[in-house]
């Protein structure tokens, strides 16, 4: 999809130069010596949504992906060629996309997309398994490693996505497993890998994984 309005292009460059990735991966798909598993279960499949930032999640039985949103206010008058205003829809000319409005005066806020990020898909890169009531999304990354998102229904239609960052202090993370450097990036700062143990694991769980969101389903 193209951005075609000036203030989306502004705001997709300042997300993306603040966007960080996985700064901790592991060295194997987790669990280690849990069988993978196929397809998530018929009841986590849907549409989700995300109250605090309009992120979306969607989930399949081969494909969980979450595209990214920004809430962007802009005046009518700054609107740019090949974007048309009609009532409370804004649409992008190049691809049709079209995606509601909300009118304050002589402006509109949107909430844009921006990104889609994919967490898991049928392939020889992504693995899936389940440990104690989460679904691991295991992506193996070009230099070999694996970037885990853990995924847990937390209600009746609420889902929650966990991933591992590294803390500011990396001795939270060195008193559960060993931690090992794997490179200094420019941009993205100290890189490290884990192999932890199943006990390592279930401290992670509770200590070292943080929720990057909470969707709730909308069909």
């Amino acid at each position: 999809m193209r951005l075609v309005i000036h203030f989306f292009q502004i705001a997709v460059i300042l997300l993306l130069a603040t966007a960080c990735d996985q700064t901790v991966q592991f060295e194997q798909p987790q669990p280690s010596g849990v069988p993978d598993i196929n397809q998530l279960p018929d009841r986590l499949l849907g549409s989700y949504f995300s109250q605090e930032d309009s992120s979306t999640l969607e989930v399949s039985n081969d494909l969980v992906t979450i595209c990214n949103r920004a809430l962007i206010k802009i005046s009518v008058a700054d609107i740019g060629a090949g974007v048309t205003l009609s009532g409370d829809t804004i649409i992008d000319e190049s691809s049709g996309y079209k995606e509601p409005v909300k009118r304050l005066g002589d402006s509109i806020q949107v909430r844009w997309p921006l990104w889609t990020d994919t967490l898991f898909r049928h392939g020889d890169r992504y693995v899936l398994r389940k440990f104690k009531s989460r679904y691991f999304l295991n992506f193996r990354t070009a230099d070999g490693f694996w970037r885990v998102y853990l995924l847990h229904q937390q209600g009746k239609g609420e889902l929650a996505v966990q991933e591992l960052l590294a803390p500011e202090d990396i001795d939270l993370l060195e008193a559960i497993t060993p931690v090992r450097k794997i490179e200094t990036d420019t941009v993205l700062g100290p890189r490290y890998e884990i192999n932890p143990d199943r006990k390592a694991l279930k401290k992670l769980m509770r200590r070292g994984f943080t929720t990057r969101g909470v969707y709730l389903r909308v069909r």
